[in-house]
């Protein structure tokens, strides 16, 4: 039971890549000590994939000048997910959005509570042009539209574990890029297994203060135009849940899919920048586990 542990002792945002870890325990021909994630204190480790597939996204966000949302329809994607630690640092990068890369180190740890220092935190697009420069109504929406979304904060991480299935985590970052204002996250999630066959999901809600919602979704007065009229927002609560299942084919290869869903708030889905009140995402597709 001590990889189930060890795998759990990942962040909710690796929750579904644990699946591997979880499969491969029952697998004969997969070996689940390959890619867990051990404890700061005892050896060092980690793990890395490659994952390639299929994907239907339909964003909230406009990102095109017709206000359509973003990037809906089919995709194929290529992504690198992975984890490692060196006694109590670690670095992760296992999720998109601002659970997309992590650096830290645990604070300090037993077998049900985990208290992390994420040292940074990155996600979201830097476009970097200069948005100051558009003057035209047309120029005003291609920065409207390309806006930076980047985020890099620090704070701390608190886990909860609850037996070898089931795991909460609390998170309070604050941006020092531009100093973007600040979000907390509380995630609920659980982890059960069918045969071969494993399941993850979880539950969360995320706190965004004022000052972030502005720099994500505000329209300033001297960036208003006829299509992205001047708008202002306030702090909001946003709800998440994912679910997944994965399957190991082999040693090394492991089939995986999951759907994810962000539920805004009226604060966030009255943007100008925004036509839709929520953001979902579906993948299905093959991973091999180094």
């Amino acid at each position: 039971m001590k990889t189930h542990r060890h795998n759990l002792r990942r962040s909710i945002s690796a929750l579904l890549l644990a699946a591997a870890s979880q499969l491969t325990a029952a697998n004969d021909n997969a070996t689940a000590s390959d890619n867990s994630l051990p404890d700061p204190n005892s050896e060092n480790g980690g793990f890395l994939e490659l994952a390639l597939g299929v994907g239907h996204v339909d964003f909230a966000r406009v990102d095109e000048i017709e206000g359509l949302r973003s990037n809906p329809g089919d995709k194929l994607f290529l992504n690198i997910h992975g984890a490692y630690r060196y006694k109590r640092f670690f670095v992760e990068a296992t999720r998109d959005g601002f659970d997309g890369l992590n650096l830290g180190a645990t604070l300090w740890q037993n077998d049900k509570w985990s208290v992390d220092f994420l040292a940074a935190n990155i996600g979201g697009n830097k476009n970097g042009d200069d948005d100051s420069a558009a003057v035209s109504e047309a120029e005003k929406n291609i920065a409207l539209i390309d806006r930076d979304t980047f985020f890099a904060g620090a704070g701390a991480r608190i886990t909860r574990y609850f037996g070898n299935d089931k795991i909460a985590q609390f998170r309070l970052l604050s941006d020092y890029y531009e100093s973007n204002g600040a979000l907390w996250s509380a995630r609920l999630g659980k982890q059960w297994q069918h045969g071969n066959w494993s399941y993850t999901g979880f539950l969360g809600a995320r706190y965004n203060t004022a000052k972030l919602n502005n720099y994500l979704y505000a329209v300033s007065a001297s960036e208003a135009t006829q299509l992205f009229p001047e708008y202002k927002a306030g702090n909001t609560v946003s709800l998440e849940a994912e679910i997944g299942v994965s399957y190991p084919l082999s040693r090394k290869l492991v089939f995986r899919s999951d759907l994810s869903l962000v539920r805004y708030q009226r604060e966030i889905y009255n943007s100008p920048l925004l036509d839709d009140k929520q953001d979902a995402k579906f993948t299905a597709g093959i991973s091999y586990v180094f």
